[in-house]
């Protein structure tokens, strides 16, 4: 008789939750310092820190936003296994391309 184990392997999502912790962690330690080393300076310089810190925050919002919403529409689709909606939703998600055309446009 062939025993069966019915716990998950849990290595995969301890692993990449470690690693989603380690980078909170370093973005947020990166922005303290740079908090810090703004605050030190004149008035101008914390308030153009200030001012790109929220062009940051809000720009990652929407982007999160978009992919929360682009993952719920391909799960549906995948759930009910409608290959043309999942085709539709994969490519109508604006990716990587819009933030380099962005770049280029800013000059970056």
């Amino acid at each position: 008789m062939c025993a069966i184990n019915m716990m998950p392997k849990q290595n995969g999502i301890v692993i990449s939750t470690g690693l989603l912790a380690v980078r909170t962690v370093a973005i947020s330690g990166t922005f303290a310092v740079a908090t810090s080393l703004a605050a030190r300076s004149d008035l101008a310089h914390a308030a153009a820190h200030q001012i790109c810190i929220q062009l940051w925050l809000a720009s990652s919002l929407l982007a999160d936003s978009l992919a929360v919403a682009a993952q719920t529409l391909l799960a549906q689709g995948l759930a009910a296994k409608e290959q043309g909606q999942v085709r539709k939703v994969y490519l109508s998600f604006p990716g990587p391309n819009v933030t380099l055309d962005v770049a280029r446009i800013l000059g970056i």
